[in-house]
């Protein structure tokens, strides 16, 4: 009782300014009940056969949006989500009740177990008949690979990691896991990542290792051997690590957008990315 007298209470607000907002109109000569008339100079085929010519002439035109038209068919699935929510309802299949699915997933009870009812989908799939599947794979982007690069002698040669190498004792506080930042650390003078001067921040494998011998994921001892044998022109100053473990799409397209323009504009000519 309480909710639905909560709910009369918000619709008379809102009649309520509808009015004042009808009467500032009234009050101001703009009654919409009164103004009935729009003179329509051009049609749009008009328009479009006579574009050049009319470029830069005022025209009054009226219509309606033809790609809104399909809100007529979208109102009444909207109401009864609606009605159904503020019932206490749930949307337990949001494609049957015609709306956009949020990607949470619930635990469902079957009368059939899942091993029969992936067969089912499977032989529907090699039968060519429609089958709908109960997890939908997330659509991740692909990203083009560059040219090669044309002499590697020469070039600026970058290291990013996802396995968390860090500073000692995290500095930047990259979490273990879901990582909601990354940081970026200087290389100038160091030829090897010591135990204690370095470490991994990384939640989804033993550390034993990659403690006891930071190079392990983050190769800074080889890559300076290769810039002294000039293999590669030179090893950015700069390594930017993160922790990849349970980290976000959306997070990792953030962090890798972000380094990517920092080293494209630092002409950064190749990226060694390590992971665990």
């Amino acid at each position: 009782m309480a909710e639905e007298k909560n709910q009369e209470q918000n619709l008379s607000q809102l009649l309520q300014i509808r009015r004042d907002k009808l009467k500032e109109l009234q009050e101001g000569g703009r009654d919409p009940f009164q103004i009935t008339k729009y003179e329509v100079t051009h049609d749009s085929a008009a328009i479009k056969a006579d574009f050049d010519a009319m470029e830069g002439s005022q025209v009054s035109l009226a219509g309606r949006l033809m790609s809104k038209r399909g809100m007529g068919k979208a109102v009444p699935a909207m109401a009864a989500v609606m009605l159904k929510l503020l019932k206490g309802g749930e949307i337990a299949d949001p494609e049957a009740a015609g709306v956009f699915p949020k990607g949470i997933r619930k635990n469902m009870f079957y009368e059939q177990p899942g091993a029969e009812r992936a067969v089912q989908m499977l032989i529907k799939k090699l039968n060519g008949e429609a089958f709908r599947t109960e997890y939908p794979m997330p659509v991740f982007d692909r990203v083009e690979p560059r040219p090669a690069i044309a002499d590697i002698s020469k070039a600026t040669i970058a290291i990013v990691t996802s396995g968390g190498i860090v500073p000692f004792g995290n500095p930047d506080h990259i979490a273990a896991s879901s990582a909601q930042n990354y940081g970026a650390y200087d290389l100038d003078g160091v030829t090897d990542l010591r135990k204690g001067e370095y470490m991994t921040a990384h939640g989804g494998y033993d550390q034993t290792y990659a403690n006891a011998d930071p190079d392990r994921v983050l190769p800074i001892d080889v890559l300076r051997d290769l810039e002294k044998e000039g293999k590669i022109g030179k090893l950015y100053h700069v390594f930017y690590s993160t922790v990849g473990n349970g980290t976000s799409v959306a997070n990792a397209r953030k962090f890798g957008t972000e380094i990517g323009s920092r080293l494209k504009a630092a002409h950064v000519d190749g990226v060694i990315l390590t992971s665990t």
